[in-house]
């Protein structure tokens, strides 16, 4: 499984488990009622540690700012987005324009989760915890998508209702392929970073 295949694969549940939230007694609209609450935010940025089944480990680190700039940084390239534009790299190379849909993944990132995969989604409450100081509700999250399964924990703030961090595996062995096996993953998030700017690079 190449990095790119497996870095979409943990983006795909990073970004359900952003939508986490300990608000209501039905898991599934907790997860729309807390991907308002991140929405909200000024800004956010989330970093996706991914130790793959040769014990690579990869980095991939995604920003957003309200409401139309994201940046997406791994090993070997960088994204960014500004509304309806987007520029692209490899890293350490030159930038070139993107031909990838921009305005269709600024629209992803402030629209209602889609429901073919919330309906691929099992969502349980595990119980409390703290973090950081913070009284948490931790998520139990099951998904599977295009043969790709998932199993992981979320911490979710009980004040403000925004998943603060994701761990747990992600198992390409019905894929068949090459590197496909068991991988890991660990999602940190952060909410209104200070200092955060995110500008077109050319």
């Amino acid at each position: 499984m190449t990095t790119s295949r497996f870095r979409k694969a943990v983006t795909a549940g990073a970004l359900l488990a952003l939508a986490a939230s300990a608000l209501a007694a039905d898991a599934k609209a907790d997860m729309v009622a807390s991907q308002k609450a991140m929405n909200a935010q000024a800004n956010y940025r989330y970093t996706i540690t991914m130790t793959n089944p040769g014990k690579k480990v990869d980095k991939v680190e995604f920003e957003h700012i309200r409401p139309d700039r994201f940046h997406e940084k791994a090993a070997r390239m960088e994204l960014t987005i500004i509304g309806a534009k987007a520029w692209q790299r490899l890293t350490g190379g030159a930038w070139q324009i993107s031909p990838v849909n921009a305005a269709a993944i600024t629209a992803g990132m402030q629209g209602p989760i889609r429901k073919d995969l919330m309906d691929k989604v099992t969502l349980s409450v595990v119980g409390g915890d703290t973090l950081n100081g913070q009284a948490m509700t931790v998520y139990r999250e099951l998904y599977e998508v295009a043969g790709i399964k998932s199993d992981s924990k979320i911490w979710v703030g009980v004040k403000d209702h925004l998943a603060y961090q994701s761990r747990g595996t992600t198992d390409t062995s019905a894929l068949k392929g090459p590197g496909s096996g068991i991988s890991q993953f660990d999602v940190t998030y952060e909410y209104n970073v200070p200092g955060l700017s995110i500008e077109a690079p050319m």
